[in-house]
């Protein structure tokens, strides 16, 4: 340890943190878990009772189901950018208690666009929205 004092290798080890204290002990990957299903669920809710004549129900859900699909691929990205920012600043958003706001904020995000993306998709292939 030539070229360091005592007290500063001593405070380089205290400084850095451990593994388990940079996840969190788990702590993130549960959130980011959380995050990914909230995401996907809140994705995926409702089918907005679309209707276009001559098209049976089976075929809707099928059409409906297509429009899903396409808007997951649509938010993917954006999907996987939350993912990288959580895994590098969760704990600082934990720290300063605004985890729960950002991952609201993303989720609701998230669901706008992929609805906004459903709704243009659906009423692209000739679909009305209601009953």
């Amino acid at each position: 340890m030539s070229g360091y004092s005592t007290g500063c290798v001593v405070n380089r080890i205290l400084l850095r943190p451990s593994l388990s204290q940079l996840l969190g002990e788990g702590r993130i990957l549960k959130q980011l878990i959380i995050v990914a299903l909230a995401v996907v669920l809140m994705g995926c809710a409702g089918d907005g009772d679309w209707t276009r004549p001559g098209t049976s129900s089976k075929q809707t859900a099928a059409e409906f189901s297509d429009c899903q699909s396409q808007a997951r691929a649509a938010t993917q990205r954006d999907t996987n950018i939350m993912s990288d920012i959580m895994a590098t600043r969760g704990n600082d958003w934990r720290q300063t208690g605004v985890m729960g706001t950002q991952t609201s904020l993303f989720a609701a995000e998230n669901h706008d666009r992929t609805s906004d993306i459903v709704h243009r998709c659906m009423l692209g292939k000739g679909f009305v929205p209601g009953g």
